[in-house]
């Protein structure tokens, strides 16, 4: 039951929570997802209701969508890597890594998907009106916005390391060896210079023909 719950709050503030923000920013240029979302209130009912939060989770998925396309792509290029995981790895370690999506990734989700959802904002007549004609609005605009940004940067460093730790094989010795940026291994420079004695005894090579040359003289 307390699984069932931290899934569904994680669900919630992921996907629902931004896809409100997103769908209400647009409902005045929709009147039937305006309808959905009971700002008319004579026009609410319990299938609206429905409705709407079918349409949030909706859109919550397509920021979501996006949020992968530019968000996720521009910390990765910007010093925070993914990971290669190592999926072999998941079975032993699927309660520690379902507990580092819910604690670290879905909060990334949240923010990252917030931050675009905003940036919707001004295309709600109401909100241009209110919130985006003062000084103070844009300063609110602002700060969210970077708000938003380094909150999901926190979060999915930390995700990336918690999940580092479980799926990321380490490297073996002979893996290390074969790696050609890599300096030779004792074992190998040993196997070399066996390789180039061999060759220099073999019959076939020309410091053998000189040495049956001197010879037979």
């Amino acid at each position: 039951m307390r699984g069932l719950t931290e899934a569904s709050f994680g669900v919630v503030i992921a996907y629902l929570v931004p896809g409100l923000v997103a769908l209400s920013a647009v409902s005045e240029w929709l009147p039937t997802v305006e309808s959905w979302l009971g700002n008319q209130s004579e026009n609410a009912s319990m299938g609206g209701f429905l409705y709407g939060t079918l349409a949030a989770l909706a859109s919550g998925l397509t920021l979501s969508a996006i949020r992968w396309l530019t968000l996720d792509q521009l910390h990765h290029v910007t010093g925070l890597p993914a990971p290669k995981w190592d999926f072999s790895k998941l079975q032993q370690h699927f309660a520690a890594f379902a507990g580092a999506v819910e604690n670290h990734f879905r909060y990334y989700q949240f923010y990252g998907n917030m931050l675009l959802a905003i940036c919707l904002i001004p295309l709600a007549p109401t909100a241009r009106g209110i919130w985006l004609s003062t000084c103070a609005g844009w300063m609110l605009g602002s700060v969210l916005i970077v708000v938003y940004f380094l909150a999901s940067r926190d979060t999915l460093s930390k995700y990336y390391a918690r999940t580092a730790a479980m799926l990321v094989s380490v490297p073996s010795l002979q893996e290390f060896s074969n790696d050609q940026r890599l300096p030779p291994s004792e074992n190998q420079v040993a196997q070399d210079n066996g390789e180039s004695a061999n060759k220099a005894g073999d019959p076939t090579s020309a410091e053998s023909k000189e040495s049956r040359v001197a010879d037979n003289r």
